[in-house]
């Protein structure tokens, strides 16, 4: 009789320490291994090319499985995960996945904004929060191109300075609010 180390190929893996497989016969070796679905929905039209998406067990950094929203759904053990979604800005959900059942998440569909300006500079955005704090979400260089964000519906702040400028005085700040579905351009001059 020879022992070995068993792992199932779960979300997460399962791990069986010392298990004797008898030479000759058929073996049968029982795992536990509860399992049900997770489910991804967009609330209306999804502008997104590739959506990307985490899964973390809660309270946890190990990144378990990646996948792009809507392109499937995996199965998980049972138990208590967190779905990060990296749209811009990125959007953490809690789920709780049961036994032979389904757990969805959904998130609004992203508004698109073009920023207009007519000379080369930086900016920077910021998302806005309901508390009026803000946090940088990017940087962004303005060149030739215009740039076009694709963002989730909320409260924003575009700040820019042109590459000529050597004075903060000549930063302009814009504030705007996107909702879903919309496309908006934010003109900076």
């Amino acid at each position: 009789m020879h022992s070995y180390h068993l792992r199932v190929n779960t979300i997460p893996p399962v791990y069986q320490k010392n298990v004797f497989l008898e030479v000759g016969k058929l073996n049968v070796i029982s795992v536990s291994c509860p399992q049900g679905r997770l489910l991804t929905e967009m609330l209306g039209t999804n502008e997104y090319s590739q959506l990307n998406v985490l899964i973390r067990k809660k309270g946890s950094n190990e990144i378990l499985h990646h996948f792009i929203w809507g392109s499937e759904n995996p199965k998980l053990l049972v138990g208590e995960y967190e779905v990060e979604i990296l749209s811009t800005p990125r959007i953490v959900k809690n789920v709780e996945i049961k036994a032979e059942s389904e757990s969805k998440i959904s998130i609004s569909p992203p508004g698109i904004v073009s920023l207009v300006e007519q000379r080369q500079g930086y900016g920077s955005l910021y998302v806005i929060h309901e508390d009026g704090t803000s946090e940088w979400l990017l940087d962004l260089a303005f060149d030739a191109k215009r740039p076009r964000l694709v963002l989730q519906p909320g409260n924003y702040r575009f700040v820019f300075r042109s590459v000529h400028s050597m004075s903060v005085l000549n930063t302009i700040t814009t504030d705007f609010s996107l909702k879903s579905g919309e496309a908006r351009a934010i003109r900076l001059f």
